[in-house]
């Protein structure tokens, strides 16, 4: 058994694979094993590395929870594969973790031009994400801090914390799979940080091919279908009441805007699809929120905290 698992899924962009290998490779720490979930067998060849094929791409979430059940890890890293350590990242990141077993902790994410891709994350009231500190410098971010969630990109939790919150709902197949993880951490006692010490690289590449017009339409369907899941699978009733009729309006809105522009008029399609893959997920909705057992710390807690914010309202920290 080794330390550390990092859990790279390896389905879209393999070409930039390469160059987190050899970043990880250099690093000074260790006492870590590589776990790569791609629908092929890699051609990078290292004792350290493990490869797992899957038949089909079922989504992040699948991949993620392939890759934990193939590690053996005390402690798990997931790293996008656009992503990239420095020689102490891994050092310092496990200095933290051995201490803070109990957390779930996001490494800061900075781009390629060097300013901060996110230090976590927000949520508002109708589920929209806010990446915090994005394009700010790194210097703006000196102090562990606790996040609604961890950008996935990069965030690391002992085996212990994972068998605690479970394994990813399979239903993100992209978009809100970290978000969904890392409120359910909450709500099980789990919380959630940024460690500035530690840093990655994160490129950014995206996950989807195709010309502009093509990756618009599958952020967008995955985006909404995802918010709008994210949102009545797990906000309290009491919670609803006062949000669903906003989250209604903005919906219809982004279709009339999309209506009333040329060019985005194929998203009125795409919306539609999304908001009718939402309606077919109300049985599983149920049956979860039945199954759902004692909250140790709620939305109201959260939003006490300044981790679930009011829509149209930023929050820094």
């Amino acid at each position: 058994m080794v330390l550390l698992s990092i859990i790279i899924v390896n389905v879209k962009g393999s070409e930039y694979l390469p160059k987190l290998i050899e970043s990880i490779m250099n690093s000074s720490f260790s006492d870590f094993e590589v776990i790569v979930v791609d629908i092929k067998e890699g051609d990078i060849i290292h004792q350290k590395i493990k490869y797992v094929v899957i038949e089909k791409d079922l989504g992040l979430s699948y991949c993620r929870n392939v890759g934990v059940n193939s590690s053996s890890g005390e402690y798990i890293l997931f790293l996008d594969n656009d992503s990239e350590v420095f020689s102490n990242t891994l050092q310092h990141l496990m200095d933290f973790m051995l201490k803070n077993e109990e957390k779930i902790v996001q490494p800061l994410l900075i781009r390629d031009d060097n300013a901060i891709d996110a230090a976590g994350g927000l949520i508002d009231e109708l589920g929209y994400s806010k990446e915090l500190h994005r394009g700010e410098k790194p210097e703006r971010v000196t102090d562990v801090t606790q996040v609604l969630y961890a950008k996935g990109a990069a965030f690391a939790l002992s085996r212990k914390t994972f068998e605690k919150v479970g394994y990813f709902d399979e239903e993100y197949f992209y978009g809100y799979d970290e978000s969904d993880y890392c409120l359910n951490a909450w709500k099980k006692g789990v919380p959630v940080y940024v460690y500035p010490s530690s840093i990655v690289r994160h490129y950014e590449h995206g996950s989807f091919k195709g010309n502009a017009l093509s990756k618009s339409r599958r952020l967008t369907y995955f985006l909404e279908s995802r918010r709008l899941y994210f949102v009545f699978k797990n906000f309290k009733l009491r919670m609803l009441f006062k949000t669903t009729l906003p989250i209604l309006i903005y919906f219809s809105g982004s279709v009339i805007r999309d209506a009333l522009n040329k060019e985005r008029r194929g998203l009125v399609r795409v919306r539609i699809t999304a908001f009718v893959w939402f309606l077919g997920k109300f049985p599983k909705i149920a049956m979860y929120r039945m199954k759902r057992k004692e909250i140790t710390y709620d939305e109201y807690y959260l939003i006490s905290r300044g981790l679930i914010i009011k829509h149209g309202v930023t929050r820094e920290s």
